[in-house]
């Protein structure tokens, strides 16, 4: 990027007034503006090839691909062309997965807008920027990635729709130890049924979107 030209801005976000709102706050900077915007992977990645931004503001869930999916591809296509996650999770797993996987920067939509502006500045020179929030969690896990492989192996077969019976049958449990792994699953989502703990889990990518979901 040449000194002095605008850093141009690729927001992909599904909801529409997180996008707006976005591109309200970056307007007021005139070092910044935005390049363009989408609501879904596949048009998100179909505009990053029209469009070759600068930097790219990419929330980790889309309804139709994970947020990693699209950073990959970016990748792929445009390893000069930075991307920083933007989400309003950030799990310890979230973060180093994100980063693991190219990602320039990782931001919580609670940030203030200066460590936004901070980071979109950051990684145009070719820096790394991780907010403060999600540094604290990756030195302190969250108790969500404390699943174990069992309970994570259960979770699984909940968003299946499975009962305790036919889960405790399909893995060689008791229905006694499944209703407690249940007990446990629920504690660490911080989640009071079954249903809200398949909602937390699809939002935070523990488990993927079954059809018609």
């Amino acid at each position: 990027m040449v000194i002095g030209e605008q850093i141009r801005v690729f927001i992909v976000d599904d909801h529409p007034v997180v996008r707006e709102g976005l591109r309200a706050l970056l307007a007021t900077q005139t070092d910044i503006t935005v390049a363009g915007e989408a609501g879904t992977a596949l048009e998100a990645l179909s505009l990053f090839r029209r469009l070759r931004p600068d930097v790219t503001l990419l929330d980790l869930f889309l309804p139709d691909k994970p947020g990693w999916e699209v950073l990959a591809a970016i990748q792929r296509e445009a390893p000069s062309s930075a991307v920083i996650i933007l989400s309003s999770y950030g799990s310890d797993r979230d973060i180093r997965t994100c980063l693991k996987a190219g990602a320039a920067g990782y931001l919580l939509k609670d940030s203030p807008r200066n460590e936004i502006f901070a980071a979109i500045r950051s990684v145009t020179e070719g820096k790394d920027y991780i907010s403060r929030c999600a540094k604290t969690r990756m030195a302190e896990p969250s108790r969500l990635d404390r699943l174990t492989r069992r309970q994570q192996d259960i979770l699984e077969l909940v968003a299946d729709g499975f009962s305790n019976e036919e889960i405790a049958q399909r893995l060689g449990l008791t229905v006694g130890t499944v209703k407690a792994h249940i007990h446990s699953i629920l504690s660490k989502l911080n989640v009071q049924n079954r249903a809200a703990a398949i909602a937390a889990a699809l939002k935070r990518g523990l488990v993927r979107s079954r059809p018609g979901e």
